[in-house]
């Protein structure tokens, strides 16, 4: 098993929580717990990224590749970049989103 390769929030006084991960260790710790093989970050994390109030954040999620159920919730956005990559991510190839 390898370990999570992301950064978790911490709910901090005085920060507004909308720094990039890894950009404030204020709000941001790396995160170690046990992820199984291939996987990049655990599920906390992942979740934890695809609610950042940044549109970048999460659409960098999408870019890296993620769970199918957390592109499910992408893919769901309210942001229309967000939404629109996360359903491309999810379409077959050839066929359009829906």
């Amino acid at each position: 098993m390898a370990g999570c390769r992301s950064w978790r929030p911490v709910i901090a006084d005085g920060h507004d929580g909308r720094h990039h991960p890894g950009r404030c260790r204020t709000c941001w710790r790396p995160c170690f717990r046990r992820v199984a093989a291939g996987q990049i970050r655990c599920d906390d994390c992942a979740y934890a990224l695809a609610e950042h109030p940044d549109p970048l954040v999460r659409m960098s999620l999408v870019s890296e590749g993620c769970e199918p159920q957390v592109l499910s919730l992408l893919a769901s956005d309210l942001h229309p970049a967000v939404r629109l990559a996360a359903g491309r991510r999810r379409a077959p190839e050839g066929y359009p989103d829906r």
